[in-house]
């Protein structure tokens, strides 16, 4: 009886000495993963299986949400920020929290971390994480009684203007002012 000649395997053995962690280019080496579904590198150098998933907390509808040395929150009309802990991240979300009722508007939010503070848009507001303050990035000014508002050079000299309207003069004179309007019925 003839038999299939079978190819013999050979075996080896190889040790990995480093560890390159996750390359998603095309140029990965044998140190490295292409693809690590529910692995993780906090036990560097060794590797782990990811914490399971859990639920943190309970949200409401949540606008926007921001990480810059805790977690910020906007929840409706609300901003909710928790600061970090060195220990778990459930130890952080029992521990300190700052609640801004009413703080922003009910909409989707950009956010943007600069330093400590986390710019809001487009309610155009800041939040210090280091002092937990909400303050507005729009300039305000309030004026009481009345205005007047003239055109002047850069030293504030008021010009004084000779005639206003929709076409301009014929035959102005030197240095006199014209002001020309886009209606008639426009001030």
């Amino acid at each position: 009886m003839a038999l299939p000649s079978l190819y013999s395997i050979s075996t080896g053995k190889s040790i990995q000495t480093a560890f390159g962690g996750l390359n998603e280019s095309y140029a990965c080496s044998s140190e490295e993963f292409t693809e690590m579904k529910n692995f993780s590198s906090r036990g560097y150098p060794a590797l782990q299986t990811r914490t399971p998933r859990r639920t943190m907390r309970a949200m409401g509808r949540c606008n926007g949400m921001y990480h810059l040395n805790g977690l910020l929150l906007c929840e409706g009309t609300t901003l909710r920020y928790t600061e970090d802990s060195e220990d778990d991240v459930a130890t952080a979300a029992a521990g300190g929290e700052i609640v801004l009722e009413n703080a922003v508007t009910d909409s989707e939010k950009i956010m943007i971390g600069m330093g400590t503070k986390i710019l809001i848009w487009p309610d155009a507001k800041s939040f210090d994480t280091a002092t937990g303050k909400l303050e507005a990035l729009s300039a305000a000014w309030s004026q009481t009684g009345t205005v007047t508002i003239a055109p002047c050079d850069a030293g504030g000299k008021t010009y004084t203007v000779s005639s206003v309207g929709t076409t301009e003069p014929s035959g102005p004179a030197d240095g006199t002012l014209f002001l020309k309007q886009n209606s008639s019925s426009s001030k």
